[in-house]
């Protein structure tokens, strides 16, 4: 069973997103979670997410090539509600004809890259400026699903209490490392992009998948991509998300 007190007294103890993010992840894992994924969709005003975890890159890299965020169910669902609530939970579309919907390819992906259930916990909070914000941190399971089902009966309400903890901690970190001016180092001055590597990472700064933004560039997926890499490398940026973000910041690109 979880030590509430002794985990919340870690929670508020933390001094970054980096120690909430080890935090967690040493918990989940201690109950058998394989990793989490913390996704704010920021206020109404904000087209692009801001993700933190420890997922895969190989997932994370097919979550937003295949632009499941605008159709995830499980994204759909958690903003519908404020209760936790796993996958199995969660009733997908049904497909009556032509292409199948977004939403049941994203958890065939999910399933596909081996996970077998989730857990899910929304959060619906208010800023330090009056905007409404919508948050969820989700818990990615591999074992069997009945294994999923004794863990969840052992610890759902301990689970639950430490979360709410845990994301309160976590959207105040991430509403201020997008509300407040950052800090530039030596190294910034330095970054160069090229004109169409600032082209492609306007375009993932709105949110477009790869295939998207070769469309509207008139170029090739692997064109793309190798700009999106360039650009990461140059940006010392662990995915695309990233070097989108740090590109805004340092106003290297306008969205």
């Amino acid at each position: 069973m979880l030590d509430l007190d002794t985990l919340i007294g870690e929670v508020q103890q933390a001094r970054s997103l980096d120690e909430l993010a080890k935090l967690l992840q040493r918990v989940i894992a201690g109950i058998g979670f394989e990793s989490f994924n913390y996704l704010d969709t920021g206020h109404a005003g904000v087209s692009r997410p801001y993700f933190h975890g420890t997922c895969p890159p190989r997932w994370r890299r097919c979550y937003e090539d295949n632009g499941f965020i605008s159709a995830d169910p499980m994204v759909s669902a958690a903003r519908r509600q404020r209760l936790p609530f796993t996958w199995g939970q969660v009733v997908l579309p049904e497909r009556r004809s032509g292409p199948k919907p977004l939403a049941v390819r994203a958890m065939e992906a999910a399933f596909d890259h081996g996970y077998r259930e989730g857990y899910v916990l929304p959060c619906h909070t208010v800023d330090q400026l009056g905007r409404s914000r919508s948050a969820l941190t989700a818990l990615f399971w591999r074992e069997s699903t009945t294994d999923f089902s004794k863990i969840m009966m052992e610890n759902r309400h301990a689970l639950h209490v430490f979360l709410l903890y845990w994301q309160e901690r976590v959207a105040d970190f991430v509403w201020r490392h997008n509300s407040e001016p950052q800090e530039k180092d030596a190294a910034d001055d330095e970054i160069r992009l090229t004109d169409r590597e600032r082209d492609v990472l306007s375009w993932v700064a709105r949110g477009k998948t790869t295939r998207a933004i070769a469309a509207i560039l008139g170029i090739s997926t692997e064109t793309v991509e190798h700009h999106v890499r360039a650009a990461m490398e140059k940006m010392q940026a662990s995915n695309r998300t990233a070097a989108a973000v740090k590109a805004v910041q340092l106003r290297l690109i306008d969205v």
